[in-house]
């Protein structure tokens, strides 16, 4: 995870992430599910998750738990400890992209908001991290 670790933020400081195109697979070839409206972990059927939301995120907020980085087109995240992340919401426009993790996961690249009516990624309005204890 260190060597990841680095190497997202130096690629994501000298600004050359790939831009994934929305509905894409991301690096850990997680495909996304969209749901309308504002949806949250309890929607996802996670009673007992733990859930991180970054209303508005600005490029490297952290809860302590978690890390985003930001470009103009995706959103990378990575865990700070060992948590064990099960789904990441990424909210825009009418709805989200919802990327589930099978067995957990503690970092990705990739992730956008759906696809608006002119079929450019929605404005990003915010993001959740679904963890269960």
């Amino acid at each position: 995870m260190p060597r990841f670790l680095l190497l997202a933020v130096a690629v994501a400081a000298t600004g050359l992430v790939v831009p994934a195109a929305a509905g894409a697979a991301t690096i850990r070839g997680i495909n996304p599910v969209f749901v309308s409206g504002k949806p949250e972990c309890k929607d996802l059927g996670m009673t007992s998750a733990i859930q991180a939301k970054f209303d508005q995120p600005v490029n490297g907020v952290t809860d302590g738990r978690v890390t985003l980085i930001l470009s103009s087109s995706d959103v990378t995240w990575y865990v700070l400890n060992n948590e064990d992340v099960d789904a990441v919401i990424i909210k825009g426009g009418s709805g989200a992209n919802v990327y589930r993790y099978p067995g957990g996961d503690f970092s990705d690249v990739g992730l956008t908001t759906p696809l608006n009516k002119g079929g450019q990624p929605a404005a990003l309005g915010y993001v959740t991290v679904c963890y269960t204890p």
